[in-house]
């Protein structure tokens, strides 16, 4: 099988890397070549099976335009969480993509969020054994918003403590977060529904309130806090004590 793919960031060259261990013949497209114009595109894709669509989410839509009727009888698909592109179906790699290609091995336990009504997914990677779901069209921005919110969220929380943390902490392990987050994700395939633990799970004020004293010389992170508790304990905020106590 002929695999087109077009994009060369993390999500395309871990796709590339991945049918390339499924056998599947590759041809790469990175950007530019995308500028070399539509003739290099539609030449490729007259050539393929599938195209995959690994461009920023904003140009995928004009990708697929490019191409036009060179894609036809093929599969085309896009690995966009959040968009719905005529012409191309979605295929959403639920996974966080490494700058370099991910190994094929791990890359094999990433669940994919599928498009009603799209090729099946072990056809387009033929032997591929990754677990799939669907994501109906009126639940993509849904489905996106909460794999924003797991995945990037967190990521944002931790670069900004590891700065500070490495700052106050020089003779600290450099794993040292990294090991929390490790034990953080251990309780949470344990638990999904309730894994958090601190103060905060066990409601003390006495703690939470030093912690927010400690942050306040730190704005970004007592702001990150601040937010932390408006969603987990919001009756902790002293706004809302202070409503209580009107």
């Amino acid at each position: 099988m002929q695999h087109l793919v077009i994009g060369l960031g993390r999500v395309g060259q871990s796709m590339a890397a991945y049918a390339r261990h499924l056998g599947c013949e590759v041809e790469t497209l990175g950007r530019d070549d995308i500028l070399g114009g539509v003739d290099v595109l539609r030449r490729a894709a007259a050539a393929a099976d599938v195209i995959a669509i690994a461009t920023p989410d904003d140009v995928i839509a004009e990708v697929r335009a490019a191409i036009g009727s060179a894609a036809a009888g093929k599969a085309v698909v896009h690995f966009s969480g959040a968009l719905i592109v005529g012409g191309a179906h979605a295929v959403h790699p639920l996974c966080s993509f490494p700058k370099e290609a991910m190994s094929p091995e791990a890359l094999a336990r990433a669940p994919f969020g599928l498009e009603p009504g799209g090729p099946p997914f072990d056809e387009i990677y033929p032997g591929a054994t990754n677990p799939t779901f669907n994501v109906r069209s009126e639940d993509r921005a849904f489905y996106h918003a909460i794999a924003v919110l797991c995945a990037n969220y967190p990521a944002h929380i931790w670069n900004a403590c590891a700065g500070a943390f490495a700052e106050r902490f020089p003779d600290a392990p450099p794993d040292a977060l990294a090991t929390l987050l490790e034990s953080c994700v251990d309780r949470f395939r344990e638990s999904p529904l309730s894994s958090m633990t601190g103060p905060v799970a066990r409601e003390d004020r006495s703690t939470v309130a030093a912690n927010r004293t400690a942050l306040a010389e730190a704005p970004p992170l007592m702001a990150l806090y601040d937010a932390f508790l408006a969603s987990a304990w919001p009756e902790a905020l002293p706004q809302a004590s202070k409503r209580g106590g009107e």
